[in-house]
């Protein structure tokens, strides 16, 4: 079935299109039981900002904060940053499970246990993430994040925050290989390794970086050449 989101304004409340109308033109195959604000989906949505394949339950509340759902999902190309209105978000490849409440970065409070292929964040693709059990919100809270990208390879677990214009970071972390220039976190040639580190700092990029922190068996690398 193909739909454009605004066939359906005249059927759905306000606060149920305010959601729906970010998905644009909408191809799907799906079964669907319940109300219009309260509602069990299974199927495959391919929509204007990517491809959803999931079994979802949903609570549509006039209050969008209050909203929920929850249920299994797998996404392909989809647009996190446009759904959300966060810029600095990208694409995301995920398969996994998913409850939440919010759909909007201020109100969002999400808890995922999944296998993220493709992550988008700051202008770069992070590949390879796998959480259990982690919590997404304006604090979002960190459990057993591994990240197995070509330029960062890690083991993830603390905290950290987007409110305002700030960024702020509580993590406890290893860190095998990390190349800050690909993943748009300097304009230098640097790279580092660490073993075991706690991190306490505000902010993202190199020149604005402001925090303590400790770390053993650690090297830093700049231009090609390592200090220990």
């Amino acid at each position: 079935v193909y739909k454009r989101q605004t066939d359906l304004q005249q059927y759905l409340p306000e606060e149920y299109y305010n959601i729906t109308h970010l998905f644009g033109k909408t191809n799907f195959s799906t079964n669907l039981t319940g109300f219009s604000t309260n509602f069990v989906t299974d199927g495959i949505f391919k929509t204007a900002i990517g491809t959803l394949d999931a079994d979802l339950k949903f609570d549509i509340q006039k209050d969008e904060a209050l909203s929920k759902y929850g249920g299994k999902v797998k996404t392909i190309n989809f647009d996190l940053g446009k759904f959300l209105s966060y810029k600095k978000l990208g694409k995301l490849d995920m398969d996994g499970n998913i409850e939440g409440t919010g759909f909007k970065i201020e109100n969002a409070n999400v808890k995922l246990t999944a296998n993220i292929k493709r992550l988008g964040y700051n202008n770069y693709d992070y590949k390879n993430i796998s959480t259990d059990s982690a919590s997404f919100n304006k604090k979002s809270f960190f459990k057993k994040i591994k990240i197995n990208d070509p330029n960062l390879k890690a083991s993830l677990d603390g905290s950290f925050s987007l409110d305002g214009n700030q960024s702020l970071f509580n993590i406890s972390t290893s860190v095998t290989t990390a190349n800050l220039l690909p993943l748009n976190l300097t304009k230098e040639d640097i790279g580092f390794k660490i073993g075991f580190s706690h991190l306490s700092f505000e902010g993202l990029e190199l020149d604005s970086i402001r925090g303590i922190g400790f770390a053993n068996n650690s090297t830093i690398f700049y231009k090609g050449d390592s200090l220990s």
